[in-house]
């Protein structure tokens, strides 16, 4: 017969076991920069599309934007800072409120704490202090070199980083968001550092990482925000940095066969210097759009490797551009079976972030 503390052992070591297993299932998730600047009625609209498609994760940006942003009903956005140091706190307030909701759907957010296509703004904080050249207001990126090299822009930036980390949530027992791992995947320094310019500064990943890293809690984890292809997403600096938990890969080619090959590559990189990576932008327009996404997840998801599309919305533009409306073709027969289908797949790294809870973020050995 067997004791009431053995089978209680043995139960323990049943659940854990099974917490395991569970962790290893696949998962997907989206992008929707601006969600928290969308009316109450649209951002609770997506966050119940993306339950329903069983989405895991949405990827939003500390960043300004338009109002009527990409045609949908939004209202304008003012970044965190008008200079460097001088902080509206308006923006993570709407945050506040979208982590809330997103906690009610099940949903985790990945932060994007800046966007590199900011800084392309003439009256963007930085752009301003430290007279970083812009191609007048197209908004074609542009050299910013100063923003990643020059020791005080840095220093800035460092603080910003911190004032984001250390505000704290009225939703949340008015707790720091760096410890809020039950609705925060992970914070990124950046959206695509060094986007469509030259890689300046191939340190300055893991040294806002190691920023990042002396403040974040309870399994909270830091990605590094992507480059704008594949190549410049996965340098081999970012898998040696001890400071980062997650490579992010970006591509928006079309090629199944060149997508499933790179990560592969990017998958040997992680496995031997004991790192994850998701697909954490990706995506397609044109008449052949849900056939194309359809093609690109299948290759990541084949690869057992988290993917996050670019970018739902509420409109979505159709065939003319990236954004998915949850009301169209895309959405019904690509993003919504897709997602489905992926949260059923166990393959892949632990992800107990996703699947089991609050963790210390050193999952990193696969299979």
């Amino acid at each position: 017969m067997q004791t009431k503390s053995s089978l209680t052992l043995f139960s323990l070591l049943f659940l854990a076991l099974l917490a395991s297993a569970h962790s290893r299932h696949l998962w997907g998730g989206a992008s929707s920069y601006f969600l928290h600047g969308l009316k109450k009625n649209d951002r609770l609209a997506v966050l119940q599309a993306a339950k329903d498609a069983n989405l895991k994760v949405i990827r939003i940006f500390i960043t300004s934007t338009f109002y009527h942003s990409h045609n949908t009903d939004s209202d304008a956005i003012s970044d965190l800072e008008s200079w460097p140091g001088s902080y509206n706190d308006k923006i993570l307030g709407q945050i506040d409120d979208l982590m809330a909701d997103a906690k009610n759907y099940g949903i985790k957010l990945i932060i994007a704490m800046h966007d590199r296509y900011g800084l392309t703004h003439s009256q963007e904080a930085y752009v301003k202090k430290y007279g970083i050249k812009t191609n007048g207001e197209s908004g074609s990126p542009n050299d910013a070199s100063k923003f990643y090299t020059d020791k005080n822009a840095i220093a800035d930036f460092d603080r910003r980083l911190v004032h984001i980390l250390t505000h704290r949530n009225p939703h949340f027992n008015n707790r720091q968001w760096a410890e809020l791992s039950e609705v925060v995947f992970s914070f990124e320094a950046q959206n695509e550092a060094m986007g469509h310019m030259g890689l300046v500064n191939l340190n300055w990943q893991c040294d806002r990482a190691k920023v990042l890293k002396q403040y974040v809690k309870n399994g909270v984890l830091v990605s590094t925000g992507g480059g704008i292809d594949f190549d410049t997403s996965s340098k081999v600096q970012y898998f040696q940095c001890p400071y980062i938990n997650v490579i992010s890969l970006h591509t928006y080619d079309y090629d199944a066969n060149k997508i499933g090959q790179k990560v592969a590559e990017a998958k040997n990189l992680a496995f031997k210097y004991g790192k994850r990576i998701i697909v954490e932008e990706f995506g397609a327009k044109g008449g052949d759009k849900q056939n194309v996404l359809n093609r690109q997840i299948a290759a990541i998801k084949n690869q057992g490797v988290p993917w996050i599309v670019w970018q739902i919305l509420r409109p979505g533009a159709g065939a003319k551009d990236y954004e998915i409306g949850t009301n169209e073709e895309s959405w019904w027969n690509s993003i919504l079976p897709r997602g489905k289908e992926t949260a059923g797949t166990k393959h892949g790294w632990d992800w107990p972030e996703i699947w089991s809870g609050d963790n210390d973020g050193s999952h990193g050995s696969p299979w």
